[in-house]
Parts: C-alpha cells; sequence; structure tokens
C-alpha cells in the first residue's frame, strides 16, 4: 500500500480526538504512519460495544484475560470454533458451491464428527482436553445447529442475489493485518466473492462457556464489523468502513440458539433491531477506538527526537491534560455509567477487570516510584511489541515480495515457487530453486532455521492481506537444484493452522504456487505487560492497605509478577 495509506482510516479521526491542536495532529499523523503497533480487534470491539477502560486495560496496561491475549491466534476460540473452522468450509466447497443445499444439510452431523475426531487425534487444544469429558458431545451438538444455520444462510444470500455461491470462496480463521486502521484480528468464517469484491464475515458464538445466551452482544456485533472493514481491504477497497456502509461486506453473528439467526443489524440484511447501535455509530467509533488505543503507546520520538513531556503538554496540552491520552468523549458515553465505583450492574458488575480498573483508572495515585518504574517498563515493553511487529509494517508497504530481501529490523522473507504438504507430519515443505548468489557464495540466503514464519499465499492483490498461516522453520535443506524449507505446525497455536492449510490447498491448488515466507517474531509482550500490571498492583495492596515496608512489599511484588509471568509462559510455549 502507499505510504499515504498506512493509518488513513485512523488520521480521518484525529481531529475529534485533538480538535483544533493543528501541530498537534501533524505529529500524530506522522506517528500514526510510522509506527508498525496494531492493537487486537476483540479490543476495538470491546471499546466500541462496551467499555473503552477495559479495552486500554487489556491493550495499555496488560490487566488482561486469556481471552483477550489469544484472540490473534488462529483458532483462539472454542473447540466448537476449531471444529467449524474445519467443517465448514469443506460442506461449502462439496455442496454450496454447486447449490447443493439440502445434500449439504443432510451432511453436516457427519463432516462435523470428521472434523471432531481429526482435530481430537491430532491432539488440537482444546479440543483434545474437552474430548475426554462429556462436553465433547455439546461441542458437536453446538456445531452441528450453527453449521446447518450456516447452509440456510447461504442459500438465503445466493435467492436474494446478494452474494453469488457458484463463484465464492471461503477462508476459516483468517489471520489479518491491517495497517490502514492499525488492528490485526483473526474473523471465524469469511464467504467472499472476489470478482465482484463482496463479502459475508460469519462470527461463530456458542451458548458453551464465556459466550452466553441467545442474543449477541454489543461488542460481539462492533467485532464483526472490524473484521469487515478489514475484510473490505483485503478485496482491495481504499476505505474499508465506506465499502461496508455500501453494503460491500456485511458481519452476521450465527449462534446455536435463538431466534433471529443469524443476527445481522445490517441494512443489506437486516434481521434484528438494535437499540443502542447503528451501523454509522459503530463505523466511526471502530475508527476512534482503534486511533486512541495504538495513540495511547506511540512512541513520538521516532518522528520527532526532541519529543518529551513538555513538548508534548505544549503542543497537544489543553484544559490541563495531554487530549490524546484520554478517552474520546464518543466512547464514553454509552447511556450508562462507566464506573465500578459507582455502577454495579452492566458492565461493571459482571466485569473481570473492574478491580484493575478501580486501581489504574478510578483511584487517585501518586506518581511514586513504584508508578513510574511500572510505566517506563510498559513503554520499553511497547517498544519490544513495535519491533515484534515490523516484518507485517514492512511488508504492508510493498505490493507483493519477489525474491530474498532483508526487512526492517533485521527479518528476512523470501519467495517461493511451490509449497507442498506433508500428509504424515504437521509439516509443509517451501520449496524453490536455488539462485546463482547462493551458489557463489555456498550458502542459502532464505528465512532461517529456528525462526517463526508467516506464510502468504497470494489471494489478495496486496501480500499483507493474504491469506496467511504461522509455523516455525524446521529445517533448511538443499536437494540438487532446490532448496526446501520444512515448516511445522506442531506448536499449541499452530496445529490447527495445519488442517486449515492442507484442506486449502486441496480445493485451491493454484494457491500452492508462488507463495512468501516471512520471518515474524512471535508477539507474547502480552505476557510481560500482565506480569507488570500483578507487581504495580501488589505493591500498593502490601505497602499502602496492608502496612508492609515498601522494600519488602516491592520484593514479594516482584515475585508475584514472576510468577503470573512464568505461568503463562508455560500456558502459551511454544506458541509456534
Amino acid at each position: 500500500m502507499d505510504s499515504d495509506e498506512i493509518g488513513m482510516l485512523n488520521v480521518e479521526v484525529l481531529y475529534d480526538i485533538v480538535g483544533d491542536l493543528a501541530d498537534c495532529r501533524n505529529r500524530l499523523k506522522e506517528g500514526l504512519r510510522g509506527t508498525s503497533h496494531l492493537v487486537k480487534a476483540a479490543s476495538v470491539a470491546r471499546a466500541v460495544g462496551r467499555c473503552p477502560f477495559e479495552a486500554r486495560l487489556i491493550e495499555i496496561m496488560g490487566a488482561s484475560d486469556l481471552a483477550a491475549s489469544t484472540s490473534v491466534f488462529p483458532g483462539k476460540g472454542q473447540s466448537v470454533h476449531q471444529v467449524l473452522a474445519v467443517a465448514v468450509p469443506r460442506l461449502f466447497v462439496d455442496f454450496i458451491i454447486t447449490r447443493e443445499f439440502d445434500k449439504a444439510l443432510g451432511a453436516v452431523d457427519s463432516y462435523v464428527n470428521a472434523a471432531y475426531n481429526e482435530l481430537r487425534e491430532a491432539r488440537v487444544p482444546p479440543l483434545e482436553e474437552e474430548a475426554r469429558t462429556t462436553r465433547g458431545d455439546a461441542v458437536i451438538r453446538s456445531a452441528v445447529k450453527m453449521a446447518r444455520v450456516f447452509v440456510q444462510f447461504m442459500r438465503q444470500l445466493d435467492a436474494m442475489q446478494i452474494l453469488d455461491v457458484s463463484e465464492a470462496r471461503v477462508r476459516a480463521e483468517l489471520q489479518l493485518f491491517d495497517y490502514k486502521i492499525h488492528v490485526r484480528g483473526v474473523p471465524d468464517l469469511v464467504v467472499e466473492e472476489p470478482a465482484k469484491r463482496r463479502a459475508v464475515v460469519v462470527e461463530w458464538k456458542t451458548s458453551l462457556g464465556m459466550e452466553g445466551g441467545a442474543t449477541p452482544s454489543p461488542d460481539e456485533i462492533a467485532q464483526g464489523y472490524v473484521y469487515s472493514i478489514m475484510v473490505a481491504h483485503r478485496l482491495g477497497f481504499k476505505d474499508g468502513a465506506k465499502a461496508v456502509e455500501e453494503c460491500a461486506v456485511f458481519p452476521v453473528v450465527i449462534r446455536d440458539k435463538g431466534r433471529k439467526n443469524p443476527y445481522s443489524i445490517s441494512r443489506c440484511f437486516k434481521t434484528a433491531k438494535s437499540t443502542r447501535l447503528s451501523e454509522e455509530k459503530i463505523l466511526k467509533e471502530i475508527k476512534l477506538a482503534a486511533t486512541h488505543l495504538i495513540l495511547s503507546m506511540l512512541n513520538l520520538k521516532k518522528v520527532d527526537s526532541s519529543w518529551d513531556r513538555e513538548k508534548e503538554k505544549a503542543l497537544c496540552g489543553s484544559g490541563g491534560k495531554v487530549v490524546f491520552r484520554y478517552v474520546p468523549e464518543a466512547l464514553r458515553n454509552k447511556g450508562y455509567t462507566l464506573n465500578p465505583h459507582v455502577n454495579t450492574s452492566y458492565p461493571c458488575g459482571s466485569c473481570r477487570l473492574k478491580e484493575a480498573c478501580k486501581f489504574y483508572l478510578f483511584s487517585k495515585q501518586n506518581p511514586d516510584e513504584v508508578h513510574q518504574l511500572a510505566w517506563r517498563t510498559r513503554y520499553r515493553v511497547y517498544g519490544v511489541r513495535e519491533n515484534a511487529l515490523l516484518p507485517f509494517y514492512s511488508i504492508a508497504k510493498m505490493s507483493w515480495v519477489r525474491g530474498f530481501i532483508r526487512l526492517e529490523g533485521g527479518a528476512r522473507a523470501d519467495f517461493f515457487e511451490r509449497i507442498e504438504v506433508d500428509e504424515e507430519e504437521l509439516k509443509a515443505d517451501l520449496i524453490r530453486s536455488v539462485r546463482e548468489e547462493e551458489e557463489r557464495r555456498g550458502v542459502p540466503l532464505t528465512v532461517r532455521e529456528g525462526k517463526p514464519v508467516t506464510i502468504f499465499l497470494g489471494d489478495s492483490e496486496e501480500i499483507i492481506y493474504s491469506t496467511s498461516f504461522s509455523g516455525n522453520v524446521d529445517k533448511v535443506l538443499r536437494e540438487g537444484d532446490e532448496l526446501r524449507v520444512v515448516v511445522s505446525f506442531e506448536g499449541k497455536f499452530t496445529k490447527l493452522s495445519y488442517f486449515l492449510l492442507r484442506d486449502l490447498l486441496s480445493r485451491e491448488e493454484k494457491l500452492s504456487r508462488g507463495v512468501v515466507a516471512v520471518e515474524s517474531n512471535v508477539d507474547l509482550t502480552h505476557i510481560e505487560l500482565m506480569a507488570i500490571d500483578a507487581f504495580q498492583r501488589a505493591v500498593k495492596k502490601l505497602a499502602e492497605e496492608e502496612g508492609w515496608n515498601m522494600e519488602e512489599a516491592k520484593r514479594v511484588a516482584f515475585e508475584a509478577g514472576y510468577k503470573v509471568k512464568w505461568r503463562l509462559y508455560r500456558l502459551f510455549g511454544p506458541v509456534i
């Protein structure tokens, strides 16, 4: 994408955030175009649909929950999502694309069971653990119900000529990195008609576990719209929000219960009314929320070496505060009180982060040594996160990669002539001819062994929006005149990707030619932020509430933070 397209949807709303402070707007505009930061789609949706303070706690402070932390990994949801990610694309290709809707309905049970058994045998978590309990039967029942709703939904779209299913393709657990709005996320399912640049985004919401009842919550609705903007960019629209307004892309929520199913407030396919959220309001607030969260961690020294707290106050100060560090009024105005000290009902009463919210956002804290140390450390972590995302930012500024290149930050990218999936192991081989420079040097110039890597297939005009899968480089081998890079998908959060990649290449064989591999760091900085949060709150509790000596409080709090970090690293690793 062109450099002026990076952050373009964020720049649109800068006036709403900083008003008439023109010099401030200009600096922030430069910062938005020069940063590799991406915020989670789930956090943006929470800011729009529920509470912007909750989103800040997750993205900025690290007072996170597991669901938020894993929302950018494919297969991040419950076991039902994993089963549907495998079963539904198979149903689509075998029956729906030829408009055999009744046959598809008749095959749902067998396809769901086959997907469930395949993932269980491969020990894909969390399905593998749940398969050993009675919950496994509930997973199958839920998946069957939602798959049937999906088939009927496709019948409706085709009959209404909203989407031509015979010309459509399907993508499950599609990783998206969108620098036009600085958001990343993984929609559950996308059905798109590339020739006419039309698509529908499907979000699965099960009644099992945390996702709740028969009616989607406002943040669940908003999340579908975040993904729709990103999918519109993938289809080639310059302004994804405008494309969604014009019905090129729209979201629906499919649940395993409820009368209005699929659930949609979009005028493109309206099945329900929303008493609080309008489509126009959602789209505007998505841009505001994404921009506010990015600005909260932005390092403006990268675009202005003289930037410091004094300059920040001089250029961006109003009424004694730095305006872009405060939640925009449009996001605060929800029709209910956002203060856990006052509001004991929705959303504060049931919020798992309300104690953190009281501590960080609704209590008067003196900026003591511990407070300052915690924030200095957070900003260092933001820097680590930005470096981890630098490979994606680098390729976002390219249309495609045609050979071996070194990216900003030292990561490598390489073009391969074809990809072959190993049918016996959770691996795939990237293959290309040995190049002249490699012959001269006697060493391969490609992605390196042991490095996490993201494989991009050529199904979008821009590499950054292409379908991608994450794994780990297992081996780099030379076999005669060919170079073979073996990528493993045996990590906790990459096992599902193997099945999605294998199935996709079997139904769209042309995607196996002309692929790109990019060394991509695993971003686990949320673990560091959660440890800082544990340390900062523990010090306050021990020193101020329980009267401990400050040095002893810091020592014990540090141990508490370290234990949090260690438990999380054990949970997440090896990720890839």
